[in-house]
């Protein structure tokens, strides 16, 4: 008797049908059609904000170097032409605790110009060269 009961219950139990199935799966790929380009243009937005808070902040820890530090010179004449901050001194340790480097992974270009007398221009740009 209970061999027949299951028997009964199985021929009773229906699956999905395939035009479920497809709408279903057409559902998600609209969701997935408006949602993954917006979560990319957020993610390269991200990004940019973050290339503009490293270099705003790599730029106020020059200035301070260079208006309270003795060894600011070190700094001048080490950045006088546009290269890489690796080992920044006195930068490092003193104004920031680590060199920041962008979301690609590439380091920040460092140029300061002037000669001190008339100012600094203090230019931080991203490193296009490296891959």
């Amino acid at each position: 008797m209970a061999i027949i009961n299951l028997e009964r219950k199985q021929a009773n139990e229906r699956g999905f049908t395939l035009i479920e199935l497809v709408i279903v799966m057409a559902i998600l790929a609209i969701i997935a059609a408006i949602a993954v380009p917006r979560y990319l243009n957020f993610l390269a937005d991200a990004q940019q904000k973050a290339v503009v808070s490293d270099q705003a902040m790599i730029e106020r820890a020059v200035e301070l170097c260079l208006a309270l530090d003795d060894e600011s010179s070190l700094l001048v004449n080490q950045y006088k032409s546009a290269k890489a901050i690796t080992d920044a001194l006195p930068l490092i340790p003193n104004y920031l605790k680590t060199v920041p480097v962008d979301p690609d992974g590439k380091a920040y270009i460092l140029e300061i110009k002037g000669d001190g007398t008339t100012g600094y221009d203090i230019v931080v740009s991203q490193d296009t060269s490296s891959t």
